[in-house]
Parts: C-alpha cells; sequence; structure tokens
C-alpha cells in the first residue's frame, strides 16, 4: 500500500474531511515517500502543564499521523519558515497502553533527526 492508501484505510470515513481541515489549519503531505498531517502547537497546552495557556506561542509540531518515510516528514518540517525545538506525535489507535494520560509522545526535533540519520544512539 502507499502512505496516502495506509492513511485512508487507518482514518475510513473521516480521511477527506480530516485532510480538510489540516489544509486550513495546519499542514498536509502527500508524496510517493510519505503522508502526514501538522500543524504548530503549544506544548503546555498539548502536555497540560498550563492549560489556561492560549495557541498565541507555537512552539512544538503536532503530528497526527505520519504514515512512510518519517525522514521524509522531518526534512519537510525543517524546510519551512520556522523550527521548533520539540516534535508531538500523537498516539491515537486502539492499543490499550495510550490513553488520555500518554496519548502524545515529544521528542526533541535535533536529536530524533540525527538518531534517525544514525548520527546518534
Amino acid at each position: 500500500m502507499t502512505p496516502i492508501e495506509t492513511a485512508k484505510d487507518f482514518f475510513g470515513d473521516a480521511f477527506y474531511e480530516l485532510v480538510d481541515y489540516y489544509f486550513e489549519n495546519g499542514y498536509a503531505y502527500c508524496g510517493p515517500d510519505a503522508f502526514a498531517l501538522a500543524m504548530p502547537h503549544n506544548i503546555d497546552t498539548l502536555m497540560e502543564l498550563n492549560p489556561n495557556k492560549k495557541l498565541d506561542k507555537r512552539d512544538c509540531w503536532l503530528v497526527q499521523y505520519v504514515s512512510g518515510d518519517i525522514n521524509r516528514l522531518l526534512d519537510l518540517l525543517s524546510n519551512l519558515p520556522f523550527e521548533y525545538e520539540h516534535i508531538v506525535f500523537e498516539r491515537d489507535d486502539e492499543d490499550v497502553r495510550f490513553t488520555e494520560e500518554n496519548r502524545y509522545r515529544v521528542y526533541n526535533t535535533k536529536r530524533l533527526t540525527e538518531k534517525l540519520n544514525g548520527k546518534r544512539r
């Protein structure tokens, strides 16, 4: 399956509505190598460290979905006119380990890129 076919299969009927949302509010990428949905967000709000904080300060990437080559996603994000220190992946599938308390996984963007490119253990 291609990355977009994987995404369509995963989201089912909600796929096109979700992609429209990211076209208006975030970023959507579709290519032969990857499919991704991401948007700038506030890490404190996501992690509920400061629930009253507004989204005016965007300091991380929230990736709701990625299929295919994750290096392509990191490459795309690094070529936008703004970079953030962290990238947050939303883990939302039927695995019972992913609850509201641990549905987000935070990575340092630079360290993750180095690790995926074999420059860090």
